[in-house]
């Protein structure tokens, strides 16, 4: 059975893989391909979320909510 949960782990990150590589490709298609590289560049070292804001975050007290339908 450990084979074959490998196997199963192996085509869920092959198919995620796949999914990607599609919005990707349709991503640098719509802008360039400098555009989207720049972006990549962007993201990775100027993240967006500050260690201000997660501390921030991480002080509020939590809300319970309940769905009523």
């Amino acid at each position: 059975m450990k084979g074959f949960h490998l196997l199963m782990r192996l085509g869920h990150a092959l198919n995620a893989l796949t999914q990607f590589t599609k919005k990707l490709k349709k991503f640098v298609k719509e802008i360039s391909v400098h555009a989207a590289l720049k972006f990549i560049k962007e993201t990775l070292f100027n993240p967006w979320l500050t260690n201000e804001w997660f501390d921030q975050l991480h002080k509020q007290k939590p809300q319970l909510r309940f769905l009523m339908e």
